[in-house]
């Protein structure tokens, strides 16, 4: 079985996480992240989840300032997405990126302009993330394409170089924004609406709605440990999927909760976010493995465990427990492969449950550096509840994770006495053989001594010969 997986399952599951498009998309969105962080902040200023500092902040006139800058960044988010992921898939296809991400963004501009009308600003938030990404990764697609047949082009008909750099980016972007203005123009003719808005109605919104659900969330719970048992980092993968969905919910729930609304999910709220993932799915790392360390440092009995749960304690509260995964190890092991899914799973359901039900308030667009540690993460992002909430879903965790690492820790226990007990014999027959005479059997040894015995007196015999003959030599010499 290990040897088909690493033979034909983690060669095809590698080739298809590292298409230029998913690379582009996971990196383009990573570069969104310090812009989104930003946001978060001064969105969680103007609404702090602590009551007596929320009104503080309203009554002090704070909030319109801190709002502006949610404007800023959230309510303009299509733009940083579209210009980001344009710009990583001209970073993969090894061509001048600035152009392609100033190209990609004029591109969304035109889709999302409704003929002889001003630009909607509706769709350069949460409404217009989708599109913004299907545009960049299009656009750099194309872009990269014409590049690579205008430089054939020039190869063949043998343009000066000084010339043809002044059209390097010229001939791209004309060809780009021509075909997309086209293109525009004849969608909204056919279906009255914008290129955008179709992508957001017929393509974004049954996405949104389907993560929205339970099974949304048994899928994200089970395929970030899931990868990660192929030593592939899940993490990265499913959220450089998801995340422009998961921030869409995020920003929804915001502009719920800035028009003054209840953010409930009667009023469309969204329960399935990128704080869930990030906070509750993923928080101490991939499959809540803080419960594993725990077990390692607290409870475990062998060596090894004790050893690595110190080790592994102190960044599995910054959400980073790599060396967990490949030192118990996780990665191809199908004992561990049972807590590590089962456990993000099961978190998934509770957060969802808390949140369906009330007990949890919805998130917003309040969100935090991954490296965050839990409790103040979940505080940070709801307030007492989340931060509780995390507690259990962590205290759970330790559960789910014990059999099996308890199993595990014994047969590890019991190795290290074996290879002690060996090591502590060997030693013993050295020190007994150096220090304490060894028992013969005479019978054999009186055969032995007997020969040597044999050659030394024939040898003593052979040497007195010799010397006889030199004596006598030397008498008749003389």
């Amino acid at each position: 079985m290990k040897e088909w997986l690493d033979r034909a399952f983690l060669p095809m599951i590698t080739s298809v996480v590292n298409l230029r498009p998913l690379t582009a998309l996971r990196n383009g969105m990573t570069y969104t992240i310090p812009i989104i962080i930003v946001g978060s902040l001064f969105f969680l200023f103007a609404h702090f989840p602590v009551d007596y500092i929320a009104q503080w902040i309203d009554k002090t006139g704070f909030s319109m300032y801190f709002t502006q800058v949610y404007q800023a960044t959230f309510d303009v988010i299509a733009f940083w997405i579209v210009f980001a992921i344009a710009y990583a898939y001209a970073k993969e296809e090894d061509i001048d990126r600035l152009p392609v991400g100033i190209t990609a963004l004029s591109a969304y501009l035109l889709l999302i302009q409704p003929l002889n009308t001003q630009i909607d600003t509706v769709w350069t938030g949460a409404e217009g993330i989708l599109g913004a990404v299907t545009t960049g990764l299009i656009i750099g697609w194309g872009y990269a394409r014409l590049v690579r047949l205008a430089k054939g082009w020039k190869q063949r008909e043998k343009i000066p170089e000084n010339v043809w750099q002044s059209f390097t980016s010229l001939i791209p972007i004309i060809v780009i924004v021509t075909f997309t203005l086209i293109g525009s123009a004849v969608f909204q003719q056919l279906f009255r609406m914008t290129v955008v808005q179709g992508v957001w109605t017929y393509v974004q919104l049954p996405i949104q709605s389907f993560i929205d659900t339970l099974f949304g969330v048994l899928l994200l719970g089970f395929f970030v440990p899931f990868l990660w048992l192929f030593g592939l980092h899940g993490s990265a993968m499913v959220n450089g999927l998801v995340s422009p969905v998961l921030q869409a919910n995020s920003l929804a729930n915001a502009e719920i909760l800035a028009s003054g609304q209840e953010l409930t999910v009667a009023n469309g709220g969204h329960i399935v976010t990128q704080q869930f993932l990030d906070q509750f799915m993923t928080v101490t790392g991939a499959g809540l493995t803080l419960g594993a360390v725990f077990f390692m440092t607290v409870f475990a009995k062998s060596k090894k465990y004790r050893e690595l749960g110190n080790l592994a304690l102190l960044p599995a509260f910054f959400n980073i427990n790599e060396s967990i995964i490949f030192s118990t190890p996780i990665v191809m092991n199908p004992m561990m492969a049972v807590p590590f899914i089962f456990a993000p799973v099961v978190s998934g359901l509770i957060t969802y449950s808390a949140l369906y039900f009330g007990f949890v308030p919805l998130f917003t667009a309040v969100q935090v550096p991954w490296t965050t540690p839990p409790i103040l993460s979940g505080f940070l992002v709801g307030g007492v509840p989340a931060a509780i909430l995390q507690g259990i879903v962590l205290s759970i965790s330790f559960f789910i994770y014990f059999p099996f690492l308890k199993k595990i820790d014994s047969a590890n226990c019991k190795k290290e006495r074996q290879t002690k007990n060996d090591g502590s014999s060997r030693k013993d027959e050295r020190l007994k053989n150096k220090n304490t005479p060894v028992a013969l059997d005479w019978e054999n040894h009186q055969s032995r001594m007997t020969g040597v015995f044999i050659v030394m007196f024939i040898l003593a015999l052979f040497g007195q010969l010799i010397e006889q003959e030199q004596l006598m030599c030397s008498f008749l010499r003389v």
